[in-house]
C-alpha cells in the first residue's frame, strides 16, 4: 500500500498518547548506523512520522500543564515528564521501524523545524522540571547526530547554485557530486532544435488515441479568448468521437462559491452552471516562492461539460487555483499568474506520471480507484495560449531527467517527452512573460531540483549560427517567456491569423505595446515550416438565437428596464397598505418575475400606484423588449425586415433611457451617456433607413485603440452632414475599462458630450443585441489576431476594420465588410502620425461604407446576406452530411497527429 502524505498521518498522532504495539526497542545511535548501513545500499531510514509526532506530543503536552482542571501543576507536570519520555521512547521504537528512504530534502526540512520547536519548549520547561529538561535536550542532541549522519551520506538542505544572476536548485549537494551523465548533456543539447526544425515529426495517432487539451483560460460563451474556441473544439472532438479531456486550472470554476460539498457530493460551477463532479485523487507538487520551498496539495476532480460534453479534469488548490480567480489574476494568497501558470503544467505532467507509474510520486492518496483508473493518458497534448506553454517545456525536460535518476520509469518518460505537443496561440507573445514573478521561482518550480541542470546544459537550435542556450530563449529581461516555451517544445504552432503571424515574423508589431521576445523563434520556425497561421474559425451554433437562447439574448437589453422597475416600485412602496405590500414580498425585480410584477401593480386600486404606471406605460417601461432572431430566416426579404425591427426597438430603448437620465440626474442606475446633441424624437419605422447606427463594444485597453476610434468619430461627425444631408449618425462606444483610473471611461463619456452623434455606455455592453440592432460594427485595434468580426458577420452587421492581422484574413476580398487602406507600418514609412493617420484611414473607411449604406442600399444589402450566409463553422459537411476534410476539426485532428482515414464521419478525398 503506497505510504500516506506525512501530513495526513500528523493528524492522526497529534492526539495519540500510547506507542503502537508490538515494536521492538531500538536505541537511536543503533538506528543511525543501521541508516549509515542502509546509506551504502540506497536506503535511509524513515523518521519524519515520529519526529512530526513528537512535536504534535510537545505541543499537546504542553496544553495539558497548562490547562488540565482540578490537578496540580505538580501533577500535571509529572503526568507531562511520563508522557514525553513515553513519546521519547515511542521514536525510538519507531526509528527501528523505518524500511524506506524518505524524501530527502523535506526530511531535513522536517529534522530542522524539529530541532527548533525543541529548543524552544526547553525553553519554557525551565525551572519546572529539570529532568524533563535533560531528556528534551538529549533528544535534541540525538536528532542532531542524525540529521548530521544524512546530511554526510547526501541528505541535506536542497541545493543551490547561481547561474545568470539566477539562485537555481541542482540535484547533487556540491559540484564535487557525480554530475548530469553526457547522455543527459546531450539530450538537453538538442531537446527544443528538433522541435524548430520539424525534426520530431507527428506520431500516427488513429480514432482509439487519447488527447488532453490543456488551457488556462477557460472562459464561458460570449467573453472572448481561448477558452471559447476551447469549448467549441472539444465540441468537435466529440461529434467525431474523439476521447478527448480538457485540463482545467482554476478559471470560472468559481461562478458562486467555487467547489463545494453537500452530503458527501461535490459540485463547481462551470460556464454558468452547476455541475457535480467527482474526486479522484490527491498529490504534492515542490513548489518555489521567494527563495522558500512548499509543498502544495493538489486535487484533482474529473466531471462533464455541460457545453462541449467531454470529460473535464479540475485541479483545485486554495493557493494556487483558487476557485473564485481566472488564471489571469492573483488569487488571495497572492500567487502570480504567471506561477499559478507554471503550477498548471506541473499539475497535469504530475497526474500524467501518476497514471503511467505509479512509483513516480512519492506520496499520493487515490481516492476513487475505479475514476483513477479510467482516466487514460495522453497520446498527444494540445495547448492552448502561451500560459499553457509550461506543461510543454516540463514534459520534454523533466521526465528524461526523472527517468536518468531513477525516479521515473524509461518507459513512462519516453512516452511522456516523445508523444506529439501542438499549440494553438491567440497573441503569441502577448501575456507570454512572467512580468511579475521572479524567473527563479518559475524555473525552480518548473523543473524542481534539475532547473539548475537544465538551465546549465539545454540548448535549442533556432540560430543558424549554433545552438543557444535555454537560458537566453526561455527568459527575456527579468521574465520568464511562456511563448518561447511553446515555440521552442511543440510539434506544431498554429496562430489564429496568419497575417498576425507574418507581421510578428516580420517585425511589425507595435513593439512599443508587445514584448516581441519571441521573434527570433517565430521567424526560425517560419523559415522551416513548423509554424503557421489560419483566419479564426468560429462554431456557428454558438451563436444561434434559437428557441432556447431567445430569453438570454433579450435580457441583456432588457435588464435596464429591469433596473428603472425596481426604482419606481422602490418610490411607491410607502404610500402602499400592508396588504398591498405583502403583494410585492420579493426583494428584487428580476426577468422573470417582471410581468407578474407590473400585473400586481395593475391591480391595485392605489393613486400613487397609478400615476406610476401610466408615466411607466407612456415611457414604454412596462413591457419588455423583444429582438427579433433574423438569422434563422432564409430569406433577404425576412431578414431586413428583421433587422428594421431591431434598430427601432433599438431606437425606442435608447429614448427610454435618454427620458429616465434627464429625469433622475441625481439617481444614476443607467451606465448609458447620451449626448443633448442627438435628437431620435422623430425616428420612424418609415425613416429607420435614414439612420446609420455602429457600433463598438470592446474590452477598453490600449490593443483596442479607443483614442484613435474617438478621433475617428470626431473626424467623421464634423464632415457627415456635409457628406449625407438629412441623414443621422449614432455610435455606441463603451465596455469595461481595464484601466486602474478607468481613463477610458472618462474619454468616452468627454467625446460623448463634444462629439456629436457618440453615446457613450460605461460597463457590460450587450454585443449580441448591439450588433443585432446596428447596420455597422466599428472594430479599430492596433493589433489584432481576430478579435470579435465572426459574431458581427454572422448577425448581418458588416464590420469597419483597421488593416491589422486577422481582420485581414477575414475580410480582405470578401465583400462582406469594410477595411482600412493601409497598415500602421505603412503609415510609419510614410512618416505621419500613426495615431492621427490610422483615424484618418479609418474615417475614409466608415465613409467608404456609409456610402454604400445611403446611397446603394442594395449593394448594402447584399454584403450583410454574405455574411449570414458565411460558415463559420468548425465542422463542415457536405451535401451528403459527411464532415469534410476541409475545416477546422479535420485541421485540428492532423495537427494532433491523427489518421483521417480512420474516421468514417470525414468524406473521402
Amino acid at each position: 500500500m503506497r505510504t500516506l502524505p506525512v501530513s495526513n498521518q500528523f493528524v492522526r498522532f497529534n492526539n495519540a498518547f500510547k506507542a503502537d504495539e508490538g515494536v521492538q526497542k531500538t536505541s537511536v545511535t543503533e538506528v543511525i548506523e543501521a541508516n549509515k548501513k542502509e546509506q551504502k545500499n540506497g536506503k535511509t531510514g524513515q523518521i519524519v512520522t515520529s519526529a512530526l509526532a513528537l512535536a504534535a506530543l510537545v505541543g499537546s503536552g504542553i496544553a495539558i500543564a497548562k490547562n488540565k482542571s482540578g490537578a496540580s501543576k505538580e501533577e500535571a507536570i509529572n503526568e507531562l515528564k511520563n508522557q514525553l519520555n513515553q513519546t521519547i521512547k515511542n521514536l525510538e521504537e519507531r526509528l527501528a521501524k523505518a524500511e524506506e528512504s524518505a524524501d530527502k530534502e523535506k526530511l531535513t526540512e522536517e529534522l530542522n523545524s524539529i530541532k527548533d520547536l525543541l529548543s524552544e519548549k526547553v525553553q519554557w520547561f525551565d525551572g519546572f522540571n529539570k529532568g524533563t529538561v535533560e531528556k528534551l535536550s538529549e533528544m535534541r542532541g540525538k536528532l542532531d547526530a542524525l540529521g548530521n549522519s544524512m546530511i554526510n551520506a547526501g541528505i541535506g538542505e536542497r541545493g543551490m547554485i547561481h547561474i545568470d544572476g539566477l539562485q537555481l536548485m541542482q540535484n547533487m549537494m556540491t559540484n564535487e557530486a557525480i554530475p548530469a551523465s553526457q547522455d543527459m548533456i546531450t539530450y538537453l543539447k538538442t531537446v527544443a532544435s528538433k522541435y524548430i526544425k520539424g525534426k520530431a515529426p507527428l506520431k500516427n495517432l488513429t480514432k482509439d488515441s487519447i488527447t488532453w487539451s490543456i488551457s488556462t483560460e477557460t472562459k464561458a460563451r460570449g467573453t472572448g479568448g481561448q477558452g471559447e474556441i476551447f469549448s467549441q473544439q472539444a465540441k468537435n472532438f466529440r461529434e467525431v468521437g474523439i476521447k478527448s479531456y480538457s485540463i482545467l486550472g482554476g478559471n470560472e470554476i468559481a461562478g458562486a462559491g467555487g467547489i463545494h460539498s453537500i452530503d458527501g457530493n461535490h459540485f463547481c460551477w462551470y460556464k454558468g452552471k452547476e455541475i457535480k463532479i467527482d474526486k479522484f485523487v490527491e498529490y504534492n507538487i515542490d513548489t518555489y516562492r521567494g527563495g522558500k520551498h512548499s509543498l502544495e496539495k493538489v486535487t484533482v476532480y474529473t466531471g462533464i461539460s455541460p457545453t462541449s460534453g467531454e470529460q473535464i479534469l479540475i485541479f483545485d488548490n486554495p493557493k494556487y487555483f483558487s476557485s473564485n480567480q481566472t488564471i489571469y489574476g492573483n488569487s488571495s494568497g497572492g500567487v502570480t499568474e504567471r506561477e499559478r501558470a507554471t503550477m498548471l503544467g506541473k499539475a497535469a505532467y504530475t497526474l500524467e506520471k501518476l497514471i503511467r507509474d505509479r512509483k513516480s510520486v512519492p506520496n499520493y492518496n487515490i481516492v476513487n480507484s475505479k475514476i483513477f483508473n479510467e482516466i487514460k493518458a495522453p497520446d498527444a497534448v494540445y495547448l492552448h495560449d502561451t500560459a499553457a506553454a509550461p506543461y510543454a517545456a516540463i514534459a520534454r525536460m523533466l521526465a528524461p531527467m526523472e527517468a536518468a535518476n531513477g525516479e521515473l520509469s524509461k518507459e513512462a518518460a519516453k512516452a511522456i517527452s516523445e508523444k506529439n505537443i501542438v499549440a494553438k496561440s491567440h497573441n503569441f507573445d502577448y501575456r507570454g512573460e512572467a512580468r511579475d514573478a521572479e524567473r527563479s521561482d518559475i524555473l525552480n518550480t518548473a523543473f524542481d531540483k534539475y532547473a539548475a541542470d537544465i538551465y546549465r546544459y539545454a540548448e535549442t537550435g533556432f540560430a543558424e549560427e549554433g545552438m543557444y542556450d535555454i537560458g537566453k530563449v526561455a527568459t527575456s529581461g527579468d521574465s520568464v517567456s511562456f511563448a518561447n516555451w511553446m515555440l521552442c517544445f511543440a510539434n506544431d504552432v498554429e496562430n489564429v491569423s496568419h497575417t498576425d503571424l507574418l507581421e510578428r515574423v516580420e517585425g511589425k508589431v507595435n513593439q512599443a505595446q508587445r514584448s516581441g521576445s519571441s521573434q527570433h523563434i517565430l521567424a526560425e520556425r517560419f523559415k522551416y515550416k513548423t509554424i503557421h497561421g489560419h483566419g479564426n474559425s468560429w462554431d456557428r451554433s454558438v451563436n444561434e438565437v434559437s428557441v432556447e437562447k431567445l430569453p438570454m439574448y433579450n435580457d441583456m437589453i432588457n435588464q435596464d428596464l429591469v433596473a428603472i422597475m425596481q426604482a419606481e416600485v422602490k418610490k411607491i412602496k410607502s404610500s402602499l397598505t400592508e396588504s398591498e405590500q405583502k403583494l410585492l414580498s420579493f426583494k428584487d425585480v428580476n426577468i422573470k418575475n417582471f410581468n407578474d410584477v407590473v400585473e400586481i401593480l395593475r391591480k391595485m386600486n392605489n393613486p400613487e400606484v397609478n400615476k406610476t404606471l401610466a408615466k411607466l406605460d407612456a415611457e414604454g417601461i412596462t413591457k419588455l423588449r423583444s429582438i427579433v432572431p433574423y438569422t434563422q430566416m432564409d430569406s433577404k426579404e425576412h431578414m431586413l425586415n428583421a433587422k428594421k425591427q431591431n434598430k427601432m426597438r433599438f431606437i425606442e430603448h435608447i429614448r427610454t433611457v435618454e427620458k429616465y437620465n434627464k429625469e433622475h440626474p441625481d439617481e444614476p442606475i443607467l451606465d448609458f451617456h447620451i449626448p443633448d446633441n442627438i435628437d431620435l424624437s422623430n425616428i420612424t419605422m418609415e425613416n429607420i433607413d435614414d439612420v446609420v447606427i455602429c457600433n463598438m463594444g470592446v474590452r477598453l485597453v490600449e490593443q483596442k485603440n479607443i483614442p484613435m476610434a474617438l478621433r475617428a468619430a470626431e473626424l467623421v461627425a464634423e464632415n457627415f452632414e456635409q457628406k449625407f444631408p438629412g441623414k443621422k449618425f449614432i455610435l455606441l462606444i463603451g465596455g469595461p475599462d481595464e484601466t486602474a483610473n478607468k481613463v477610458f471611461h472618462n474619454m468616452i463619456k468627454e467625446s460623448a458630450k463634444e462629439t456629436k452623434g457618440v453615446i457613450a455606455k460605461t460597463g457590460r455592453t450587450p454585443n449580441p443585441v448591439w450588433n443585432a440592432c446596428s447596420d455597422f460594427t466599428w472594430r479599430t485595434s492596433v493589433f489584432e489576431p481576430d478579435g470579435d468580426t465572426a459574431e458581427s458577420l454572422y448577425r448581418g452587421t458588416a464590420p469597419i476594420l483597421t488593416r491589422v492581422g486577422g481582420y485581414v484574413d477575414r475580410l480582405d476580398g470578401t465583400g462582406k465588410g469594410f477595411l482600412a487602406k493601409r497598415t500602421p507600418a505603412q503609415i510609419i514609412r510614410a512618416g505621419e502620425d500613426l495615431h492621427e493617420g490610422m483615424a484618418q484611414d479609418y474615417k475614409d473607411a466608415v465613409f467608404e461604407a456609409f456610402d454604400v449604406f445611403f446611397n446603394n442600399h442594395a449593394e448594402y444589402e447584399n454584403i450583410i446576406k454574405r455574411g449570414i450566409d458565411s460558415e463559420y463553422s468548425w465542422i463542415v459537411k457536405n451535401a451528403e452530411g459527411k464532415i469534410t476534410r476541409d475545416c477546422g476539426v479535420a485541421r485540428d485532428l492532423k495537427m494532433l497527429g491523427y489518421d483521417l482515414n480512420t474516421f468514417p464521419e470525414f468524406a473521402k478525398a
